[in-house]
């Protein structure tokens, strides 16, 4: 089954509120307000975020919607329909 278009799942209150988070801590971490311990070097935080948009506008690439070959009724059986000719 393909993934729902992404126009729709930006409609989606659960998406907007996991991409809200997701780059709200991108951020933070980012512009030095959170900082990890141990970690004295900066975090590629511009590179999570555009590695993040990247995958998301090129996730039907890799997520192709089936093209049906027109078989009809039987398409995808394992035994070829009975002919009816005598």
């Amino acid at each position: 089954m393909p993934a729902a278009p992404l126009t729709s799942s930006l409609q989606d209150p659960r998406v907007l509120a996991f991409l809200l988070v997701l780059f709200g801590v991108n951020l933070l971490f980012g512009l030095g307000s959170i900082s990890m311990a141990g970690v004295e070097q900066a975090i590629a935080w511009q590179a999570h975020i555009g590695g993040f948009l990247a995958g998301l506008l090129a996730f039907a690439a890799f997520d192709p919607i089936p093209i049906s070959t027109g078989g009809g009724p039987n398409e995808g059986m394992d035994t070829p329909p009975r002919s009816d000719q005598s």
